[in-house]
């Protein structure tokens, strides 16, 4: 079973690592798509990660979609692509 988490791990594990990419002014996050682990939260075998920039101006909402988005999409590529 897989996860995706709006960091790029092992940075920000745990429930909050988009308010602390902002808080800490991050230029760059991104996604990360890893195995579930267990005893520790986010801790599993990593799959794949994508950075994207961190604009000065973004809000909450924002990069939180923009995360999600970009979560879904690695992960239909990676997980659900196929060639005919």
């Amino acid at each position: 079973m897989v996860v995706i988490h709006p960091s790029l791990l092992p940075r920000y594990r745990g429930a909050s690592p988009i308010q602390y990419a902002l808080l800490n002014g991050d230029e760059e996050t991104g996604v990360s798509i890893l195995e579930i682990s267990k005893g520790k939260f986010d801790a599993g075998k990593i799959y794949i990660q994508e950075k994207i920039p961190v604009q000065p101006t973004i809000r909450y909402n924002e990069l939180g979609l923009e995360l999600a988005v970009l979560g879904m999409m690695i992960f239909l590529q990676k997980f659900f692509s196929h060639s005919y």
